[in-house]
């Protein structure tokens, strides 16, 4: 996922950029170029699945990663 600033929508950067930054070189906040679309059927399946998995999927929209629910369970202590 790209993101931009709130204050120019010209220049576009990486999440692992972002992550290094605490506001973009022009002073503004970072904000996802675009954000990810459910439908209906995707947020009603959000109740069949842990808590864990949720975030899980979530971060893997936002950053590209690899994220299980287990490891989310874990980072959180909620398994042993």
């Amino acid at each position: 996922m790209l993101y931009v600033t709130t204050r120019s929508k010209n220049d576009a950067y990486t999440a692992a950029r972002t992550m290094n930054m605490d506001r973009g070189p022009d002073g503004g906040l970072f904000i996802p170029f675009r954000l990810p679309v459910f439908s209906k059927e995707e947020i009603i399946g959000l109740s069949e699945k842990s808590f864990g998995q949720n975030i899980a999927d979530i971060l893997n929209l936002f950053f590209s990663t690899k994220l299980t629910g287990w490891e989310v369970a874990m980072s959180i202590g909620r398994t042993p």
